[in-house]
């Protein structure tokens, strides 16, 4: 029974040490075209923004900053995936609080047709987190769930249409830590050996 405990609490604290990529995500439906005329009104859309706690967020101003999500996010929509190329987040501060604005905006590109530009923005009276320095890794620590919520899609075809669609509430928002993929290795490698060593002296 001892053994057991203590190979659980070994695995535990290899899963718990990983730090890897947090997935923030966003399940929701278009509400609104405000331009062009693709019928996406009622359509279903997942974006997935990933991001890494280390990600740096620079202050650029007393009152705001912008920081730059290395990983790729992805946008869902209408049966297909779109892989985006960056995020750009901006922070806007508000005095003492903390912070009370966050917006997200995935690009396919930096401008041109056929591209995606997406905004996702969380506003709040109070600090969306408490450490406007560093990225949070759950969805208690962010409070998004608490914050108004703002969606809108700018989408340039080929032929340069331009379709802008938004919305004002989702039905899914997820933050789930993901181990990186070394920690993954780590921690197989740590139970066969456990199992191994298990057998040999039983």
């Amino acid at each position: 029974m001892k053994k057991s405990l203590f190979y659980y609490l070994v695995i535990f604290s290899l899963f718990q040490a990983s730090s890897g990529v947090t997935l923030l995500r966003v399940e929701g439906t278009f509400e609104t075209v405000i331009e062009g005329n693709w019928p996406l009104v009622g359509e279903e859309f997942e974006v997935e923004i990933p991001y890494e706690l280390t990600d740096p967020v620079s202050q650029d101003t007393p009152n705001s900053s912008s920081f730059i999500l290395f990983n790729q996010p992805i946008l869902r929509y209408g049966g297909d995936e779109f892989v985006l190329d960056l995020t750009v987040g901006d922070l806007s501060l508000n005095g003492e609080t903390g912070v009370s604005i966050i917006s997200f905006s995935p690009q396919s590109n930096l401008g041109g047709p056929s591209g995606h530009f997406l905004g996702l923005t969380f506003q709040s009276n109070g600090p969306l987190w408490d450490d406007p320095g560093s990225l949070p890794a759950s969805l208690d620590e962010w409070r998004l769930d608490e914050a108004d919520f703002a969606f809108q899609m700018r989408y340039e075809d080929i032929s340069g249409t331009l379709v802008v669609a938004e919305s004002s509430s989702y039905n899914l928002l997820s933050i789930t830590p993901i181990p990186e993929p070394s920690s993954v290795l780590m921690l197989c490698l740590t139970t066969v050996g456990i199992f191994f060593r298990k057998r040999v002296y039983s």
